[in-house]
């Protein structure tokens, strides 16, 4: 199989001196929300653009039903129906719904800004809810997401902390945040600061957070109202234009429905999603792409220590055999008879074979780069801690972000699914299916 090696940095080029080799991304690595709105002019333009020119108001562009357009460059491309989004790479369902959702968000963000502020201009609206709709994301992610995924008392403490300090949400509602403390009221207005470096997505969080197993192959779409079957198809049919024409298909409440009623798949070994696995490139050449082998070849191409060393980087122990890896017995002689040698076991494989700590999707070994980079992301954005003020995002915009979650984007956009949420403790775990 030939995978295309990565692009190095034009700037700092391949490894020399001892210094790894570094790679760009085409888009930026921030917490700006540039998945909705681009990383650069062009896309940020197209966004906002409707047939007429920009939308007025300081819009987002949105079809007559409230979905997202279709991506006018896409119009020659073999499946010409891809939505029109900052980021439609790798289009699938689970981004379009997740776009649609919070396109919806920014435009809700705008008139609330516009009935507070109504001599206000839409660029200067447009600005704002940019600012309100990505902070809100990065909230819903460090006090829901994270709290999801790694499903301990400890860790709900620790990244609700994050955001409301160890005084806590109750208090902060209360009085306010109390002072720029990061240990009494959270990273949120705390001074910036870049621990010693500037802030970038490093290679090893590249590598840990690769959650393809979350992803099923079948899906299931069900009726709101009586959980009834209205629609089955598979994650190849959801895919770049497929989402589009599902949406012409099906309510998106129903859709959203389906989705958040399901479970994930397990990050573990064998539950690689199948269709990610022969992704077509050139179909009429049988030409396809098996995303399983490139995530651990990209590892290997960009220098990232494998299961044991990278385990000695964090300073923890390693395993020294295959049965001190994993305790399943099966994956143990499947992996020596691979691998012959514990040291050998690539980084991705191993933290899939790793036994986790309870209540977490994710290894302990993943877990450590993720819960240092989940605070870095928000402690070197000056949009997050030095300019996170009323005098910056307006006072209504901070009440905005304060006062919502992931529950109120859902139900202000999908009020008919409120059964469905109403004894969800968090909205990242499967909601309630209706009883026959």
């Amino acid at each position: 199989m030939t995978v295309l090696r990565t692009c190095p940095d034009p700037v700092t080029g391949p490894a020399d001196a001892g210094r790894p080799a570094t790679f760009r991304n085409v888009v930026t690595q921030w917490w700006d929300g540039s998945q909705i709105y681009g990383s650069d002019l062009k896309t940020l333009h197209g966004v906002r653009s409707g047939p007429s020119g920009l939308c007025p108001h300081g819009k987002l562009h949105m079809t007559d039903t409230n979905h997202l357009p279709l991506d006018p460059e896409a119009a020659g491309d073999p499946d010409p129906e891809l939505e029109l989004a900052g980021i439609n790479g790798n289009w699938w369902i689970g981004l379009s719904v997740m776009h649609t959702l919070f396109n919806r968000e920014h435009n809700a963000i705008v008139d609330r800004l516009r009935a507070e502020y109504p001599h206000k201009d839409g660029e200067w609206l447009f600005q704002k809810a940019r600012l309100i709709n990505s902070a809100l994301i990065v909230k819903i992610h460090a006090t829901e997401w994270t709290p999801a995924l790694l499903n301990s008392p400890t860790l709900r403490y620790a990244m609700r902390a994050s955001w409301w300090g160890t005084l806590g949400e109750d208090y902060f509602k209360a009085f306010g945040r109390p002072r720029r403390s990061e240990l009494l009221s959270g990273i949120p207005n705390s001074p910036q600061d870049h621990h010693a470096a500037p802030y970038a997505i490093t290679e090893e969080f590249t590598a840990v957070y690769r959650l393809h197993s979350l992803m099923p192959d079948d899906f299931s779409f069900r009726r709101h109202r009586d959980d009834t079957e209205i629609h089955a198809c598979t994650l190849a049919d959801l895919t770049v234009g497929g989402s589009a024409r599902l949406h012409r298909k099906l309510a998106f409440d129903d859709i959203l429905y389906s989705l958040g009623t399901s479970h994930p798949g397990a990050p573990v070994l064998h539950n690689f999603p199948n269709h990610l696995r022969k992704i077509p490139e050139k179909r009429e050449q049988g030409v396809f792409t098996d995303l399983a082998a490139t995530d651990i070849l990209r590892d290997r191409e960009r220098g990232v220590p494998r299961y044991c060393a990278f385990r000695r980087t964090l300073r923890m122990s390693v395993p020294k055999s295959f049965m001190e890896l994993t305790e399943n017995k099966v994956w143990q002689r499947e992996l020596e008879a691979i691998y012959g040698d514990v040291e050998r076991v690539d980084l991705l494989t191993g933290t899939l074979a790793e036994t986790k700590p309870p209540g977490f999707a994710i290894s302990d070994t993943a877990f450590r780069i993720f819960i240092l980079m989940a605070g870095r992301r928000i402690k070197s954005d000056r949009f997050l801690t030095d300019d996170y003020t009323p005098d910056v995002y307006t006072p209504a915009g901070i009440a905005w972000i304060e006062e919502n979650g992931l529950r109120e984007v859902l139900l202000r956009h999908a009020p008919s699914l409120a059964p469905a949420l109403a004894d969800i403790r968090n909205m990242f775990f499967p909601w309630t299916r209706p009883t026959r």
